[in-house]
């Protein structure tokens, strides 16, 4: 996954304080289906093969449908 759920876990928290903490949880549980989907799959520069699933898609306003597209940096 990308980011990682540690890195996850940080950047929730920092941009949704106490909020954070229902995202991880939600990101641990959901973490099976996104692989799952595949909608999200692309390869980094390393060649593995990653699962984009930002914080920023989750989040109020800022949230749009997970698609590699919206998802890479």
């Amino acid at each position: 996954m990308a980011p990682s759920c540690s890195e996850y876990a940080l950047q929730a928290v920092r941009e949704r304080g106490w909020l954070g903490i229902p995202m991880i949880a939600d990101r641990l549980v959901r973490e099976a289906s996104v692989i799952a989907a595949g909608d999200t799959r692309f390869e980094d520069e390393e060649g593995r093969i990653r699962y984009a699933d930002p914080v920023a898609a989750h989040i109020g306003k800022g949230y749009r449908k997970n698609t590699v597209e919206n998802l890479l940096p």
